[in-house]
């Protein structure tokens, strides 16, 4: 009698996946599928791919709760989790759209409005919370020359500079991302220097003073005039601006004297044209002694 030959099932190794892991120091810790989807836990879906992501914002800390992590539509918005002794604690980087609060987390509003300022200003009830709201700002440059008014201190009223300085303070927050109080709590503590990145390193921008001086002689330079208060504003916020997003990307910011007189340039660029065929004509008609 012949014997049978018996053979075991021959089980065949899946293919080894090769997909990259994702990288933990950019923005968004999760994973494109091949679809273009991102998903959190690696399973794939069918829908269409969505185009690359670009962050909002520069780079804010905020504490790695689900609350956050819900408030954000696109996952990518959050980078790399920056790890602690307790886990519970951890905090991540956001790049989205919102702003971010004192106490890290991330709020429903993504930007402020010119009729904002009398609601934050509202939101300090008492004298003492008043007061120490509009010297803050005082003391940070937003009032300029100016100081609070007795009325806006006293709850009645807000009078025109102090409508300017809380504007230009909610320009100045939503610029890097925060909510009034978050911006608040970082000129109390640090006056014009603001978190960013994950070692909550510091930088300093340069005064309001110093940056409407050199703006002026820049102005005077390349525009042949005095700037007007509307481009004083603009223009020291667009160089503190600089100085913050060049910190954040770690690169060097330009001197003072070189942004500023890009700045003039691109203000009025049909003025600075005008002004240097002026000065141009008037050295050819020096050469020509004046004919």
């Amino acid at each position: 009698m012949a014997s049978r030959r018996v053979t075991k099932n021959r089980q065949t190794s899946k293919p080894r996946d090769t997909t990259p892991p994702p990288d933990s120091n950019s923005p968004g810790n999760f994973t494109p599928d091949e679809a273009g989807d991102v998903v959190a836990d690696g399973t794939k879906t069918n829908s269409a791919p969505q185009p690359p992501y670009q962050p909002a914002r520069n780079a804010r800390v905020v504490a790695n709760t689900a609350q956050n992590r819900a408030t954000s539509f696109d996952q990518r918005d959050f980078g790399k989790v920056l790890p602690t002794s307790d886990p519970s604690q951890a905090s991540v980087l956001y790049y989205g759209k919102n702003l971010v609060d004192e106490n890290g987390n991330i709020s429903n509003r993504d930007s402020y409005g010119p009729d904002d300022a009398y609601a934050v200003w509202r939101d300090y009830r008492t004298p003492d919370a008043r007061a120490t709201f509009l010297n803050t700002l005082r003391g940070s440059g937003m009032y300029g020359n100016d100081k609070p008014s007795n009325q806006a201190l006293s709850g009645n009223a807000l009078m025109n500079e102090d409508l300017a300085a809380i504007n230009r303070f909610l320009d100045a927050a939503q610029s890097i991302g925060k909510t009034a109080s978050g911006y608040l709590q970082i000129l109390k503590t640090g006056g014009s220097s603001f978190s960013f990145g994950a070692g909550g390193s510091g930088v300093r921008v340069v005064s309001a003073e110093d940056a409407g001086r050199m703006y002026k002689q820049a102005s005077l330079r390349i525009l042949g005039r005095v700037p007007t208060a509307q481009e004083m504003d603009a223009s020291i916020r667009y160089i503190q601006q600089q100085q913050r997003q060049r910190a954040s990307s770690s690169q060097d910011a330009p001197s003072l004297q070189t942004a500023a007189l890009a700045r003039a340039e691109q203000s009025a660029p049909d003025e600075a044209t005008a002004q240097t065929v002026g000065t141009g004509l008037q050295r050819i008609m020096a050469l020509l002694g004046g004919r």
